[in-house]
């Protein structure tokens, strides 16, 4: 979904979300405004709802790195047997990091799927 070089302000805008440490949009509604922000946001909904997918049905999912410039460096497809269909993201190294600080179920699969995969972000 995004460019694997975000900008430092995204970075550190979706690691305050992540923590529940940005203000609210009520009590900061212009600083909401800024396209850094809006930007953060937008990431930081589809990370969410990867992991709450994720969460929803970890035994049936598969991470892979994958080579598409459009896309991200990694491919996480989720299967839903009850609905009989799967998700597919395309994560970016910075954002496959977050998640899997954030959701440690996630890293360990990763890292039983994947040996070394962050050893790329070197």
């Amino acid at each position: 979904m995004t460019q694997n070089l975000l900008d430092p302000q995204i970075k550190d805008v979706l690691e305050q979300l992540f923590e529940g440490r940005f203000p609210s949009r009520n009590r900061n509604f212009y600083a909401h405004e800024a396209p850094h922000v809006r930007q953060a946001v937008k990431i930081y909904r589809f990370l969410q709802s990867v992991l709450r997918d994720f969460r929803a049905e970890p035994q049936d999912v598969t991470v892979t790195p994958v080579d598409h410039s459009f896309a991200g460096n990694y491919g996480v497809r989720i299967e839903f047997p009850a609905l009989h269909g799967n998700r597919t993201a395309y994560l970016a190294d910075y954002e496959l990091e977050l998640c899997t600080r954030y959701c440690p179920e996630l890293a360990s699969l990763i890292e039983g799927k994947l040996p070394g995969a962050f050893s790329r972000n070197a």
